[in-house]
């Protein structure tokens, strides 16, 4: 929908993905102009809520008419009734078109893509008549929701996305009962508690005034971290969140009969607890299938234990509360954790449930994070996209809740290796194989990908590898055992490239032999492209290249570049180059180590220092006659 710009904070459940409450489209979807934005978000002494929104939107330019002509007010079909109060276009010579009937309907709303998903989860569609440029859509709707999704939890908010227009301002009231404590915080916005002038009833209200939109940047953390807002919340703080959580997952998660005689099956013959653990996990990650599971407050409530092993599918925090209980059963500790994957990256200043989307389980015995929705990770490491995160740990008989950090990549052990053996014949063809190793956080993300490649597929994505590192010939693909957690080289290409060496010389040789793309270079174009202004996930991990090409007779090096040792605050690269028994050997390393998980524009300007200077090294050529 093009007019809503700001984007609420209301969350429909764990596991992957957020579904807000207002019709919304990505924080900077179209050319398009909010001319009135007002919200009013109401907790009922019952424990009900209602979110009341008013929008007129203008259409700038022929894309917007096109592309964003209809509103998606997303809700739980089994929590919430949504009622369409008024939809009209104004046509820009002033004449009101209200929206037919039929033009408002209902939609199964797509939960996950890529997985299967059970959802009560719906989308009320409205669509505009006769737009065009300079034209006004107005949807004015009310969505009330019969329950909490979590007793006594009330949580909530809007992100005003500063990459969108706004000439009259945007408003958000809140009214709760007297009685109710309510944590309220304001970014950027003036306004708070006013008088209400209603007995038992508490209003605050907040407005932002007109706003000019700012260019996104590509890769920077999500717009609502660094946008302004208004969030509420009755909790007092995120361990509290947690608890109330836990209010319901505790009793999921219980040792039955069912659960024990599964956990000594699998660990039959098993001693060392460590080994027992990684054994459940495994059954957990490869057993339970991964479905999507968004049925009223199912969003945020696991389901038992008992239930998830008889069905053999669950969601995130589903398989969390499973492989938790299992390891319960041969004695050892393990408690949930609530984490928010993406590109959001901090948490709002009140404890929100729109912070997590994502469940996975903490093992206080061997200090070790695991998820269960990742069959093919190694059991000791952690996803790069789940490294260096702020997380949510439940408390246990031991411990209280509390506010954790997984830790970052470590770029000494979170790396990725491509080793090269090829040959340059008479004629200049180069043949030969790249090997590539996965290590620690590259090791999950690249077994999951390889995994879902189709064996009639692998040929034409060698040559695609091939291709990306700018050489053109045959080359085929050879997967290695993905479910051999001890063994790194996970892919092999044996390639063959005509013409790549000139003969006779002179020529020069560059890095882009077989599969392998230097490291340094991709890192010093990343960096180098672009100037920025906002956050952005720092780079971090390491990669390496090595090869070892062995000349063709008569081939002779005359030129080779100085060893290189380039080191930042942000990283550390080396490059060097020798010519052994008639093999030139060739290898890089870099290692991206920033001092945190989300950098600065400042940050950014320090890592174009580095990439200036990495860049400079990779111009140096090897020659040879």
């Amino acid at each position: 929908m093009p007019h809503n710009r700001e984007r609420s904070m209301s969350v429909l459940r764990l596991c992957g993905f957020v579904l807000p409450l207002a019709a919304t489209l990505p924080l900077h979807a179209a050319p398009v102009t909010s001319l009135k934005s007002e919200v009013t978000y109401e907790l009922l002494p019952d424990g009900s809520s209602v979110v009341e929104r008013i929008q007129v939107t203008r259409l700038n330019e022929q894309v917007a008419v096109t592309g964003a002509g209809q509103a998606g007010i997303q809700y739980s079909d089994g929590l919430h009734q949504v009622e369409i109060i008024e939809a009209y276009t104004t046509t820009k010579d002033g004449q009101r078109v209200d929206v037919p009937a039929d033009r408002i309907f209902t939609q199964q709303l797509p939960v996950s893509a890529g997985a299967p998903a059970f959802s009560d989860q719906r989308v009320r569609m409205v669509v505009f008549p006769q737009l065009e440029i300079g034209a006004t859509v107005t949807l004015h709707y009310r969505s009330t929701q019969s329950k909490a999704w979590l007793p006594g939890v009330y949580t909530g908010g809007e992100v005003f996305s500063r990459f969108g227009d706004s000439e009259s301002g945007r408003t958000v009231v809140l009214r709760a009962p007297a009685g109710v404590t309510l944590h309220t915080f304001g970014r950027d916005v003036e306004g708070g508690e006013v008088d209400s002038g209603k007995p038992g009833t508490r209003e605050w209200r907040w407005r932002q005034g007109p706003v000019t939109a700012e260019t996104p940047e590509p890769g920077m953390v999500d717009a609502a971290s660094i946008s302004p807002g208004v969030m509420f919340s009755t909790l007092p703080d995120y361990p509290a969140l947690m608890d109330a959580w836990m209010q319901n997952a505790t009793p999921m998660m219980q040792v039955t009969p069912k659960v024990q005689a599964l956990a000594d099956e699998i660990t039959r013959g098993i001693t060392d607890r460590r080994g027992q653990a990684e054994a459940l996990y495994r059954w957990v990650a490869g057993e339970i299938r991964y479905v999507a599971i968004a049925l009223g407050n199912g969003g945020y409530v696991p389901h038992p234990a008992d239930e998830v092993i008889e069905a053999r599918y669950g969601d995130c925090k589903d398989k969390t509360v499973l492989l938790v209980a299992l390891l319960a059963a041969r004695g050892i500790r393990a408690v949930p954790v609530l984490i928010r994957t993406g590109d959001r990256y901090t948490w709002q200043e009140v404890p929100l449930l729109a912070a997590f989307n994502h469940a996975i389980a903490y093992l206080p015995e061997f200090d070790l994070y695991v998820d269960g929705t990742v069959p093919l990770a190694p059991f000791d490491s952690l996803p790069a996209p789940l490294r260096g995160r702020q997380v949510l740990v439940a408390g246990d008989a031991q411990m209280k809740s509390s506010i954790r950090q997984i830790p970052p990549i470590d770029a000494r052990r979170d790396r990725e290796v491509t080793r090269t053996t090829a040959e340059v014949a008479a004629d200049g063809t180069l043949s030969g194989t790249s090997r590539v190793h996965s290590h620690g956080a590259t090791d999950g993300p690249l077994r999951s990908s390889l995994s879902m490649l189709p064996e009639q597929m692998l040929g034409q994505v060698a040559r695609q590898m091939l291709a990306a590192s700018g050489q053109t010939g045959q080359a085929t693909l050879t997967l290695g055992n993905l479910r051999d957690f001890g063994e790194s080289n996970l892919l092999s290409v044996k390639f063959e490239t005509p013409g790549v060496i000139h003969l006779p010389g002179p020529g020069a040789i560059s890095g882009n032999i077989g599969i392998g793309t230097s490291p340094g270079k991709a890192f010093a174009t990343a960096m180098l492209q672009l100037e920025r202004r906002f956050d952005f996930p720092c780079p971090a991990g390491g990669s390496t290249q090595v090869i070892e090409l062995a000349l063709a007779p008569g081939m002779k090096i005359t030129t080779l570049p100085p060893a290189a040792d380039v080191k930042s605050p942000y990283g550390h690269f080396t490059a060097s180059y020798e010519v052994k028994d008639g093999r030139l050997l060739m290898a890089q390393t870099i290692e991206l180590t920033p001092p945190a998980t989300v950098c600065t524009a400042a940050d950014h300007a320090e890592l174009r220092k580095f990439a200036t200077a990495i860049d400079r090294e990779l111009r140096r050529q090897v020659l040879y006659e």
